[in-house]
């Protein structure tokens, strides 16, 4: 074999080892399965629950957690970067990890279960517009919760396509007449591409409940004059298991105005606080309100649903 030889064989296998080594479960691996995704996922108007495959990179490579963490992360940096006409840095977003253990009060960890995801299919009841729903339930927290509405733009019709992301917190046993959801949404809604904005009636954050309400579940999103959307239940209920752990602090100390060195809320969830009580004509909007307290949300938490309430003329002298 002569010296020419040598040299391209041992090139060959410094290759394939090198090739070896970036495959099959490893770092880089995770990392180019949300690459995949974060590439595709502006052809998919920002909404992640149809692209099966790229979800299925995601699990083979990083884990069924890291995909739950992932999704919404990408999808709101996908809807930030189309609603302000700039190029998503698929780089710098893949290469996060967005997955990690819940940690109780000590610093612990805790065991929520196995995680169980829902998808449904319905209609926006305003209008008519096909929905689609999903989000991932692991213990009492919601994640990964995403609603798509498909819009209409048409010569003499026009309707909204909405698409939202969400987080929340499960309370009683899912798809039980006493369970529910509340969650926090960004995103928003658009016609034939424009962007609405909280100018046009439709902010692009603000607060959410899922129920179920009668025969169907009912998502409501608390913006002005908004119908909710239904769909058919899955007819499969989930119920949090025992925790393994300690749970976590409902109340962070966020919401509390930390200068005085007192309890005491700080100045927007003290106005909050006073205008739950008037929310009497609409049930699950004072739910709502609530949540946002009693979750240690903050000042910061407070606003967005401060601001929600106001726009649809409540708290009103407070």
């Amino acid at each position: 074999m002569t010296i020419k030889n040598v040299a391209f064989v041992l090139g060959s296998m410094a290759m394939a080892f090198a090739l070896s080594g970036s495959t099959c479960g490893s770092e880089d691996a995770c990392v180019a399965a949300k690459e995949h995704m974060c590439g595709k996922i502006t052809d998919m108007n920002c909404y992640a629950a149809f692209m099966d495959n790229a979800q299925q990179k995601i699990i083979d490579a990083c884990g069924q957690a890291e995909l739950d963490a992932y999704i919404p992360a990408v999808q709101n940096a996908c809807s930030a970067a189309v609603s302000s006409g700039v190029t998503m840095n698929c780089g710098a977003i893949a290469g996060k990890s967005y997955a990690g253990p819940q940690s109780d009060a000590g610093g612990g960890t805790c065991d929520a279960g196995a995680p169980m995801s829902f998808s449904y299919s319905g209609t926006a009841t305003a209008d008519g517009r096909p929905a689609q729903l999903s989000f991932t339930i692991a213990g009492t927290s919601v994640t990964a919760g995403t609603l798509y509405a498909t819009g209409t733009c048409g010569t003499n019709i026009r309707l909204t396509t909405t698409n939202v992301s969400f987080t929340g917190v499960l309370s009683g046993s899912w798809e039980s007449p006493s369970g529910s959801i509340s969650a926090t949404w960004t995103g928003g809604d658009s016609v034939c591409g424009t962007q609405l904005t909280a100018v046009d009636g439709y902010p692009t954050s603000g607060s959410l409940t899922i129920s179920m309400v009668g025969s169907k579940v009912q998502l409501q999103r608390i913006i002005s004059a908004a119908e909710p959307y239904e769909f058919s239940p899955s007819g499969v209920t989930y119920t949090p298991p025992s925790a393994t752990c300690t749970s976590p602090k409902a109340d962070s100390g966020a919401a509390r105005d930390t200068t005085s060195g007192s309890d005491a809320l700080g100045p927007v969830c003290t106005k909050l606080a006073a205008c739950c009580p008037t929310v009497t004509d609409i049930p699950a909007l004072q739910s709502d309100c609530y949540t946002t307290l009693s979750n240690g949300m903050g000042d910061s938490g407070c606003q967005i649903t401060w601001d929600s309430l106001t726009r649809l003329g409540y708290c009103a002298g407070i």
